[in-house]
């Protein structure tokens, strides 16, 4: 019995112990949640955040609930602001800065080309087809004087007969051009040949000319034409000697040698005048520059060119002449002026757009938008 007795104790007594632990234990983790409620209170208190020290010092749980809210709102909000900030930082909108200024400027570089492409004194020297086509013509315009009584098609079935393969899609002939192995110039005459065939009735895949007007036979010797070698286009066409009489700039007079010499596909031999001395600093003629040209009508190609006069075009310096979007069309016995104003547009690069600073060598000229076209 008394060996039970002390079982008991004992047993007693190993529960009162575990009793107190637990108590301890429990005195622990609610010192620790009154030391950080402590640490927030203070923090509360010291905050300059609105709002924070209401909820801590209000007695009232609405009031705290009421400014917890407002609290969690305004915290939204700002982060709301805060994504609509960046966002449209990160998407580089970009504005306009428009300037007007009067300031002396360097001149641009003038390309002149007669309409007419080739001398008819020179026609020895092209290609059999196109002596043979001439022929053709001569003896169509010595059966047929009068012109005003004969349709088109009665037209275009004596001028010439052609045979189906004489004529082929001038994308797909290999010679065309030999000398323009620059294979952007190449896809560049292919574009307007495609164009070509859009506005016209006919095309050159089709292996033989349709019923038209007689501009059929001037894009037909076009085609011819820029089959020849770069020399022989340069040789039968109108020379810079013969095309430039007077030329003058600001007063000063300025000879045929400083223009450089650039083959066209649409008119032959072009020239074209920039010198790095020439500025203009002030309007009119006597501050420009003042051309006399020589059209030469008498070595115009009969029944090939359809018009008389010249092509001018003002593009910037280094930059390739293209004539079929701004070109002026210059006529004989008549005095043309030209009028001026510079518009220069500066674009920013990345991250704002796509636009690239560094040059491109592919071409001897500037990197223009239509040269990229």
């Amino acid at each position: 019995m008394y060996l039970d007795a002390c079982e008991d104790d004992s047993t007693s007594t190993g529960a009162s112990f575990k009793t107190k632990d637990a108590i301890f234990v429990g005195k622990k983790e609610s010192t620790r949640f009154r030391g950080l409620w402590k640490i927030l209170s203070k923090y509360a208190d010291i905050s300059s955040l609105n709002g924070v020290p209401f909820i801590m010092q209000s007695r009232h749980c609405l009031v705290k609930v009421a400014w917890s809210l407002l609290l969690v709102g305004a915290v939204g909000a700002s982060i709301f602001h805060l994504y609509y900030l960046f966002s449209n930082y990160f998407e580089y909108q970009k504005y306009s800065q428009v300037q007007l200024k009067f300031d002396s400027l360097k001149f641009p570089a003038v390309t002149i080309c007669n309409v007419n492409m080739m001398r008819i004194s020179q026609k020895r020297f092209a290609s059999e087809e196109i002596q043979s086509l001439f022929q053709t013509e001569i003896k169509w315009n010595s059966s047929n004087k009068s012109l005003n009584n004969t349709t088109d098609s009665d037209l275009n079935k004596k001028a010439y007969e052609l045979d189906n393969e004489e004529i082929q899609h001038i994308a797909d002939d290999d010679d065309l051009v030999p000398d323009m192995s620059n294979p952007c110039l190449l896809e560049w005459v292919k574009d307007k040949e495609r164009e070509l065939c859009q506005h016209c009735s006919y095309c050159w895949d089709q292996g033989q000319l349709s019923n038209s007007s007689l501009y059929e036979i001037d894009d037909y010797f076009q085609y011819l034409f820029n089959k020849q070698s770069m020399d022989i286009r340069q040789q039968i066409g109108h020379q810079k000697e013969g095309l430039i009489r007077m030329c003058s700039f600001a007063g000063r007079m300025c000879g045929y040698e400083l223009f450089q010499q650039v083959v066209s596909p649409q008119y032959g031999n072009c020239y074209t005048l920039h010198h790095e001395n020439f500025t203009s600093r002030k309007s009119g003629i006597a501050g420009g520059l003042e051309l006399i040209l020589s059209l030469e009508t008498d070595e115009y190609t009969p029944a090939i060119t359809s018009d008389v006069g010249a092509r001018v075009i003002i593009h910037e310096p280094g930059t390739a002449p293209f004539l079929d979007d701004n070109d002026i069309a210059v006529s004989p016995g008549m005095h043309t002026f030209i009028a001026l104003k510079k518009v220069e547009i500066i674009r920013i690069g990345e991250p704002f757009s796509s636009c690239i600073s560094e040059s491109h060598t592919v071409l001897d000229y500037k990197y223009t938008k239509p040269v990229s076209q």
